[in-house]
């Protein structure tokens, strides 16, 4: 089942449309593998697991708000130009005591 639910879903379903659990566990296993198809998981991938355990992980996974997409996935997106600007300095900074060295070791040997 990890592997079904690993896959990203196509769509999500609506918590009013959702069974209940009591529902979920009346279902025989082909209508539960075909809510997994219908929400865009592989059923497929769905194998050695029994029946009342499938029905509350379908119960579990139709509990999840359909929520929006993040429009910025990433962390930190909103101050990536100023994160950009203190990794140069620090660039910067680092380069230049590293440098010291290899100059100040360069004119000794010369």
């Amino acid at each position: 089942l990890c592997s079904a639910l690993a896959l990203r879903p196509q769509k999500m379903a609506d918590a009013a449309k959702a069974p209940t659990l009591a529902e979920c566990q009346a279902m025989s296993a082909k209508e539960l593998k075909e809510i997994l198809q219908r929400e865009g998981f592989d059923p497929n991938a769905v194998v050695g697991i029994e029946k009342d355990e499938l029905a509350s992980k379908v119960y579990m996974l139709l509990q999840r708000p359909a929520g929006e997409e993040d429009e910025y996935p990433l962390p930190l997106f909103s101050n990536c130009y100023p994160q950009f600007v203190m990794r140069a300095l620090l660039l910067a900074a680092a380069l230049l005591f590293a440098f010291s060295y290899v100059l100040r070791l360069v004119l000794n040997l010369a």
